[in-house]
């Protein structure tokens, strides 16, 4: 404490300790003195000088001990320095050589000064053959192993650093030996006055980063070609309806042998494009493994979906220097039925637009629960949150406020869920983040008992026909007056339900997809005036529906589009029958 505070050289005979005697005594010391360590006025250590004989220390003697101490202390500062150095340079080369990036310095004679071993491993060279070696040789070696349709690219960016040294690029690339596509970024590197001290490369590969994107967008391309194929359907449904319709009604219309042979041709045909529609459909709905529904453990699927999109929380946003946070808290739930492919889908809709939301970065969290007999799922985010116009409309097709988006995602996947019986709702607001719950039932799978084929011919029904396709409409209401019957029509649903109140119909048969008033609309207002009333529900898009749906809006049968006069005859009498 005395060498600390004085910052000069004592004796310590002048404070005198029996334990400090004792070792003097036993050393054969008969004085000692104590020097301290000293750099930029702190204290570092201290040396002890002591002797065996009776000549004590002078204070001129002292006065050079303590500027000895002082000419050590900074000598033992600059070895803890150099020492302290050497480590934190061992430290930042592990680091450096450890990095999964490949880093290359070169120097303002082109030369290279340092790289890691990913800059090697990237670049296909052994580490012997780049050191030492100037910049022009990574141009070399970039030029043989780069595909030709990135070379073009790579080269005008190199000459654009060699013209200008200050300049920065960044460029993608695609290598031949070993295939692989690497990230290039190139910048100079200067010192605190702002002198170029040479410039660094940074290699990375994003192979499987590119592959993951190019699935995803795949998929994605998939999903609006399916859209526009279920809309395409539909219209050729609703021509193919009229052609075996008057094709058919043709074939009963005591036509010579000749024209019946040619109505009976245009029968056969239309029945193949009607065949190959419904060949079309069942494989943009169901191209992914298989359509038949399975038991689904809801908490494993959401961890395949937080893996497959980890290229957009992770990679992108890392890329970006942005940081998205996944927490998840899964519950343990029930096992929910549905088709894997079509959630996992669904659920990578929602959280990349979550992901979208957080231009920032954020939190994005999943949780599971049960909720009675349902399995619910909240995706929440973080980010610029919307307001209720447009969470009025983001389950529409193609409505998106994404600048590059297709606006099909969130429909996609509102029809998802609304084929397995559930439902998906949104709570946000701006500025404060949006959550989306998911809730689907957790039900076993039951088979359904068979249908019995009754023989029942119905006596001559008042129809009421509604359709706004007026090809379907007229088609349609000749098909049912060949049956005998007599037919009403309508142009949509709210000049359907304003005949419906005006006189009596025996049935209803009405179309799905309508403008004012869809076809359920129609069901559940007939169904709440005349609750035994049979509708049938038109359909040409060739969804499938549950059991519970139908139920609940009334409709007692599908009638589905194209249709023949046999179909026609068969579903009227089951309807009746009931």
């Amino acid at each position: 404490q005395q060498i600390n505070e004085g910052r000069q050289a004592i004796l310590l005979e002048e404070y005198p300790k029996p334990e400090l005697a004792g070792m003097l005594k036993r050393e054969g010391f008969k004085a000692l003195a104590a020097i301290p360590l000293i750099h930029h006025e702190r204290v570092l250590g201290r040396f002890g000088l002591g002797r065996r004989n009776d000549k004590p220390f002078t204070e001129k003697e002292l006065r050079l001990l303590t500027g000895i101490g002082e000419q050590l202390g900074t000598a033992v500062a600059n070895a803890l320095l150099y020492e302290k150095t050497r480590l934190l340079a061992r430290q930042m080369e592990a680091i450096f050589d450890a990095a999964q990036e490949g880093f290359l310095l070169v120097g303002c004679d082109n030369h290279i000064l340092s790289f890691n071993r990913a800059f090697a491993q990237l670049l296909d060279v052994e580490p012997n053959d780049l050191a030492g070696k100037r910049c022009e040789f990574i141009s070399e070696q970039l030029k043989q192993k780069v595909k030709d349709k990135n070379l073009g690219d790579l080269l005008e960016h190199i000459n654009l650093i060699e013209t200008n040294p200050n300049e920065m690029i960044e460029v993608e690339f695609e290598m031949t030996e070993p295939n692989r596509i690497l990230s290039c970024y190139s910048r100079p590197v200067f010192d605190e006055h702002n002198n170029r001290l040479g410039r660094m490369w940074m290699l990375r590969d994003i192979t499987e980063e590119r592959s993951r994107q190019e699935e995803m967008l795949q998929l994605e391309r998939f999903n609006a070609l399916g859209e526009i194929a279920g809309g395409v359907a539909h219209d050729l449904n609703n021509t193919l309806l009229s052609i075996i319709g008057y094709a058919e009604l043709l074939t009963h219309a005591g036509l010579d042998e000749r024209s019946k042979t040619f109505a009976e041709r245009i029968l056969t045909s239309a029945r193949d494009a009607a065949h190959i529609v419904t060949r079309m459909r069942a494989f943009y709905r169901a191209h992914r493994e298989s359509s038949k529904r399975t038991l689904i453990d809801i908490n494993q699927l959401l961890k395949q979906v937080v893996d497959l999109t980890s290229n957009r929380w992770k990679d992108d946003a890392e890329r970006k220097g942005i940081t998205i946070k996944v927490v998840t808290d899964f519950k343990d739930v029930p096992q929910i039925e549905g088709i894997a492919p079509e959630l996992r889908q669904a659920f990578i809709n929602i959280i990349l637009n979550a992901i979208d939301a957080m231009p920032d970065g954020g939190t994005l969290t999943i949780s599971t629960w049960q909720d009675s007999s349902q399995v619910c799922v909240a995706i929440s985010d973080t980010g610029i949150g919307m307001d209720k116009s447009i969470q009025n409309q983001i389950f529409k097709p193609f409505f998106t406020t994404k600048e590059k988006g297709t606006g099909l995602g969130l429909s996609i996947t509102d029809r998802v869920l609304k084929e397995l019986g559930g439902t998906i709702s949104v709570e946000s607001n701006p500025g404060n983040g949006s959550r989306f719950i998911v809730c689907l039932p957790s039900r076993s799978i039951k088979s359904k008992p068979p249908e019995e084929n009754e023989s029942f011919e119905p006596h001559a029904l008042r129809i009421l026909l509604i359709d706004d396709d007026s090809r379907s409409l007229e088609v349609l209401k000749e098909m049912l007056k060949a049956l005998g019957h007599e037919v009403v029509t309508a142009g949509d649903g709210i000049k359907g339900m304003n005949k419906f109140r005006q006189r009596l119909f025996d049935l209803v048969i009405t179309d799905l997809g309508m403008p004012g008033m869809n076809g359920f609309q129609v069901a559940e207002a007939i169904h709440a005036i005349a609750p035994q009333k049979p509708v049938i529900l038109l359909t040409g898009w060739g969804d499938t529906f549950e059991e519970e749906q139908l139920q609940h809006t009334g409709i007692s049968n599908i009638l589905r589009k194209p249709t023949t006069l046999k179909t026609l005859q068969e579903i009227l009498s089951k309807v009746v029958s009931k």
